[in-house]
């Protein structure tokens, strides 16, 4: 390996190296490096557009469910349908969940029903600062956090790749 480009293109041995330094295929590593940058922008701003219509449509039907409880103060947010002073079960969560999966014709995820809505939850808040994170997700390890939830994403490996920081060596 010679960590030379060769006209816009890095060598075989040093993609396949830089890839495994990142703990990721050499394809997929290609793949972000070669993306167009039109069409990255594209799927990006489709992505946000689509996040954001489904994070306002959670927003209201959470402000509508709020508004509906006949509770002032703390009240669960998933009562159980049988004792609202009790919290929904997992079991009738865990179905509910499947069932609007299938309704709303979503491919089945990673992982296990819950974790892969955790796992994309603490993924998209990797650049916040860590212990809000757990605070806000019910983590109380970093470890945990860090290494079973947040997980590597196109977007990120992108600008880690393209987007190094200069740095300059001290004058002795």
């Amino acid at each position: 390996m010679d960590g030379t480009r060769s006209g816009s293109a890095w060598s075989g041995e040093t993609l396949t190296a830089i890839a495994a330094g990142l703990q990721v295929s050499p394809g997929f590593f290609s793949r972000v490096l070669h993306r167009e940058p039109e069409r990255t922008r594209a799927f990006r701003d489709a992505k946000r557009q689509w996040a954001t219509a489904l994070v306002e449509q959670t927003g209201e039907l959470v402000k509508h469910v709020k508004e509906d409880r006949d509770a002032i103060g703390a009240a669960y947010l998933f009562p159980s349908p049988g004792d609202p002073t009790r919290p929904v079960s997992y079991e009738l969560a865990s179905t509910w969940l499947k069932r609007a999966e299938r309704r709303a014709k979503l491919p089945k995820q990673r992982g296990t029903l819950w974790h892969a809505y955790r796992r994309k939850w603490a993924t998209e808040r990797k650049h916040l600062p860590i212990q809000d994170v757990m605070q806000a997700g019910g983590w109380s390890d970093p470890t945990c956090l860090q290494t079973m939830f947040q997980q590597p994403d196109e977007a990120t490996l992108y600008l880690v790749v393209s987007q190094p920081a200069e740095l300059r060596e001290a004058k002795a």
